[in-house]
């Protein structure tokens, strides 16, 4: 696993390629609100609490020569204490969460906006996806650590499915299995016997495993 100076690092690089592109667009402030976009930029912070959410209680604003992470007071300490966001090169600023859409145009006061999305400035989205989908060394290890611990959980998950469990307590156990090795099961598909023909994306149901799944 990378250590924290390898992930400020990694952070670092990032901030310049974001402000080479500000610079082309003619941008002084970009604000980062893509829970996506914000994974990649923080090499892997969660800064997400519903997972099935494209947005996060989180958002970045990069200047120029500052690099800001907005947020509640709630989450704050989380941030500060375990994800420890200063140490990656970050500002960590906080405030009451009704008081959150002021942020950024108090900090971006006078400054030419974008952001990863629509908004009133230019929309830099196609640019972080490009960013995002260039691997770093870094990036590529953490992908390969992580694609082991994949493996690793569905190895166990299917090793303990037994005839006559459900097709949920098969999903059930996918996800523990990945939840103990750090990860999130976003998608969980399970079909057992003739559901396994009949659907591409199977949804676990409370079926009996009969043969196989």
């Amino acid at each position: 696993m990378q250590t924290l100076d390898e992930r400020a690092a990694e952070v670092s690089a990032k901030l310049a390629q974001l402000r080479q592109r500000m610079s082309a667009h003619r941008i002084e402030a970009l604000e980062i609100r893509q829970t996506a976009n914000l994974a990649w930029l923080t090499a892997g912070v969660p800064t997400y609490i519903n997972i099935a959410s494209e947005t996060s209680p989180v958002r970045a604003l990069i200047t120029l020569d500052r690099a800001y992470l907005l947020t509640d007071s709630i989450e704050a300490p989380r941030l500060a204490q375990e994800a420890q966001v200063e140490a990656l090169g970050f500002e960590l600023a906080a405030q009451a969460w009704h008081s959150r859409d002021d942020w950024t145009s108090r900090l971006a006061s006078g400054l030419r906006l974008g952001q990863d999305g629509e908004g009133s400035g230019a929309n830099l989205a196609a640019e972080l996806q490009q960013l995002r989908s260039t691997l770093m060394p870094s990036e590529i290890a953490r992908l390969r650590h992580n694609s082991r611990l994949a493996a690793e959980a569905m190895h166990e998950a299917i090793r303990a499915v037994q005839v006559g469990q459900t097709e949920h307590d098969a999903a059930a156990r996918l996800a523990a299995e990945s939840y103990e090795r750090g990860g999130v099961p976003i998608v969980v598909l399970v079909a057992s016997d003739e559901r396994v023909a009949s659907y591409r994306h199977p949804l676990p149901t409370d079926k009996p495993i009969e043969r196989y799944a």
